[in-house]
């Protein structure tokens, strides 16, 4: 995971733009603005989670037992 965050003014007013580079060797990638640090933080965690259900869901989609399952005789 890789994450940029820069802080800019326009028209007066700051803004936090950020990228997210996630997965595996940083192939997903997203983007996004808010207004303060907090908010931006909170957008990026919120995408890291979508991000790991996603590649948990193509896992389970995968195969019939679920992650974390083991087989039994």
């Amino acid at each position: 995971m890789k994450i940029e965050i820069v802080n800019y003014y326009p028209n007066g007013r700051e803004l936090f733009f950020w990228i997210l580079y996630d997965g595996p060797d940083g192939v997903d990638k997203v983007t996004g603005y808010a207004s303060n640090l907090e908010e931006a933080l909170c957008k990026i965690l919120e995408w890291r989670h979508r991000i790991g259900n996603d590649y948990i869901d193509s896992i389970s989609e995968g195969s019939s037992e679920g992650v974390g399952d083991t087989e039994t005789e």
